[in-house]
């Protein structure tokens, strides 16, 4: 018998390049989760910023290396979320020009 995480969340999101108008997801208890890229206006890559609380201030998501994680995007493809973002309460992608609109889903 396989047993997999339950889907609990699809959200379409609109990813601009100021971390003040940005969407946030609320990611508290995901443990897993990606995204399609539905529609790109010059945005050709997203910075991941996190939070520790519901509302709180935005931060870049950074690997080991203490390095921000960045993820360059195409229109239509699919991309996994992290696992570093896990644990958090919000997630949000940063554009690094224009926007782009996601849709999310995330997996308990």
């Amino acid at each position: 018998m396989s047993v997999g995480l339950k889907l609990t969340s699809i959200e379409s999101v609109a990813v601009t390049a100021s971390a003040g108008t940005t969407q946030r997801l609320g990611f508290g208890g995901a443990r897993g989760g990606g995204f399609v890229v539905t529609s790109l206006s010059t945005a050709a890559s997203v910075t991941y910023l996190v939070t520790h609380k519901g509302g709180g201030t935005l931060g870049d998501l950074k690997d080991a290396n203490n390095v921000a994680i960045t993820q360059s995007l195409t229109a239509g493809d699919a991309y996994e979320i992290p696992t570093q973002a896990f644990g958090f309460a919000e997630v949000a992608l940063l554009a690094n020009a224009g926007t782009a609109v996601v849709e999310f889903c995330t997996k308990n």
